[in-house]
């Protein structure tokens, strides 16, 4: 996925909202908040790995240089 736009600053984070499709074609909406006070920039490729259940993708952790 690519990153368009500007994510929403929250406290010392920010908040973004992707949309991409899932290998049926289904249309999908992932929300992530980041742990940096910089945003991501833009036009950054991100490949992102998430599970249908919530619960486990609160596990994962999303580490960005």
């Amino acid at each position: 996925m690519k990153i368009e736009g500007q994510g929403t600053k929250e406290r010392d984070a920010f908040k973004y909202t992707l949309k991409g499709f899932k290998e049926n074609g289904e249309e999908k909406t992932i929300q992530f908040v980041t742990n940096d006070d910089k945003p991501i920039k833009e036009g950054t490729y991100l490949k992102i790995t998430a599970d249908e259940d919530k619960d486990a993708n609160k596990k994962h952790l999303i580490k960005f240089h």
